[in-house]
């Protein structure tokens, strides 16, 4: 059986601000926490379709999945995945069509502004995902958690297995608070989506020590799965898994 290393994700809608202008009510954290997870669970299905008409040539991402799998994957209520999906598409960051066999089409092309969402680490026998499990969603350290994981996988390069952030940073292209950051970065480690983290003290830019110039490193899940050009490899085979681990780590790829 073929087990995909990784996803892609749209991120264009992050790195533009979406996130952080649509997803930071106070009185909706719930549906915003829907919202993300559902959007995560779909990148997951989501494939790469060629939607080309006689003017333009328009490859774009498409999801199918029933109420089912999301309530099952996302861990979440029907009527959370109800409201969750419509969130996403008021902030324009998917649309769905049809009635009973729904399909999710994520805005923007397939060619540009996506990046790579870690499924092997996440996803356990292709239809659970533990980390989910674990949500309560209702607290706003969950939705930041969310948050925070999808702005470091947006802005992680191919060349580098982490990435470095200041948490002044975070909080401008986020919208979490500075001193919320902890909260959502100890969320993120307890339930493996975060799996180090380093302090690389103050940014050389910094004309105070101040909390927002502090500079981290982190790496998620499966980041050495990230750095490996190809989508997928054969589960049932241990030794060709391994090796791709390896090689990612030794071509720094």
């Amino acid at each position: 059986m073929t087990m995909m290393l990784w996803s892609k994700m749209p991120s264009k809608w992050i790195s533009e601000g979406k996130m952080r202008e649509h997803f930071g009510s106070g009185n909706q954290i719930s549906d915003d926490i829907a919202a993300l997870k559902i959007f995560i669970v779909l990148c997951f299905f989501a494939k790469q379709v060629n939607r080309s008409n006689s003017s333009s040539i328009n490859d774009v991402f498409e999801a199918k999945a029933t109420y089912d799998q999301l309530t099952e994957m996302c861990s979440l209520s029907r009527a959370l995945v109800c409201r969750g999906l419509k969130k996403l598409e008021k902030a324009e960051v998917l649309k769905s069509t049809g009635v009973r066999s729904k399909i999710y089409t994520f805005e923007g092309g397939a060619f540009q502004g996506w990046c790579k969402l870690p499924k092997r680490a996440i996803v356990k026998n292709e239809e659970r995902i533990p980390a989910m499990a674990a949500f309560h969603n209702r607290y706003s350290h969950e939705r930041n958690a969310l948050k925070l994981f999808l702005y470091i996988l947006t802005s992680r390069s191919n060349s580098k297995r982490y990435v470095d952030l200041s948490r002044g940073t975070i909080a401008k292209q986020t919208g979490i608070p500075l001193d919320e950051i902890d909260g959502a970065l100890g969320f993120l480690r307890s339930i493996s989506l975060v799996s180090k983290v380093e302090d690389r003290g103050f940014l050389a830019s910094a004309i105070r020590r101040e909390h927002e110039y502090r500079l981290h490193r982190y790496w998620v899940a499966g980041s050495e799965s990230l750095n490996y050009k190809t989508y997928s490899v054969e589960s049932d085979d241990s030794v060709l898994v391994r090796y791709a681990e390896i090689y990612a780590a030794v071509n720094g790829q």
